[in-house]
């Protein structure tokens, strides 16, 4: 059924939120399926469908703001589904095309996008755009950008939360190389894999132990820098 529903060229990203499942396309409405499963014999039926064109609310009826947009990536957190906004499709507030947007639903309604809250702009009039995401302590959400990283904080309300860089000496250049570990999180950049923590860096013991995420000064990888000269980093591989 996969294989028939999803076009592989639409990119697709596989998120769980509680109990639904939702399957992220690009310029195509995302899949949600509720766990439901019927069966007939030794046969299951089982359904994906899309999420409406307009907003609309768990409980069935209409939302009060924008519906989820069609992008192929996305995460669900803090009761929230976030994704990034297709570069080349206008915010559904501000109508504004090319503004490198990350979109965050409201609480526990994936398909109902509060206008006034939950549209970021990250990247808005540069040369850059958003790759990837990933969760930092309890409310924060890191939005790794392909020549900078940045920071939301207070997901759970959007209302006060805030945008700030961490850094703009490098990006990531493939969000499936970001990955936890500890106390540490990993990405490849363009000087090769490195780390943001709240500790010293690293690799040099440079710097203070503070609760500010901050990114190493050397990449994790430099005792491998002749491997990683190898790596082919255009745009379609990565």
């Amino acid at each position: 059924t996969f294989r028939e529903t999803v076009d592989s060229t639409a990119n697709p990203t596989i998120v769980q939120g509680f109990n639904q499942v939702f399957i992220l396309r690009y310029k195509a409405r995302p899949l949600v399926w509720d766990g439901t499963i019927t069966a007939t014999g030794d046969v299951v039926n089982s359904q994906f469908v899309s999420l409406s064109n307009t907003a609309t609310l768990q409980a069935g009826g209409a939302g009060t703001g924008d519906a989820f947009p069609s992008t192929d990536y996305g995460i669900y957190f803090r009761d929230r589904l976030w994704g990034i906004q297709p570069p080349d499709v206008v915010t559904p507030t501000q109508a504004v095309t090319g503004a490198q947007t990350v979109i965050g639903s409201d609480l526990l309604e994936p398909n109902n996008v509060t206008p006034t809250e939950s549209e970021f702009y990250m990247n808005q009039g540069s040369a850059d755009w958003t790759v990837g995401f990933s969760t930092y302590q309890e409310n924060s959400l890191i939005v790794f950008n392909r020549r900078s990283i940045r920071m939301l904080t207070n997901v759970h309300a959007t209302s006060i939360s805030e945008n700030y860089p961490i850094t703009t000496r490098y990006g990531c250049a493939a969000r499936r190389s970001i990955a936890q570990g500890g106390g540490y999180i990993f990405f490849l950049s363009d000087e090769g894999v490195m780390t943001l923590s709240a500790a010293q860096d690293s690799v040099t013991g440079m710097g203070l132990t503070v609760s500010k995420l901050q990114g190493g000064t050397e990449p994790l990888s430099k005792s491998i820098q002749e491997q990683v000269n190898n790596i082919d980093y255009t745009e379609s591989v990565v």
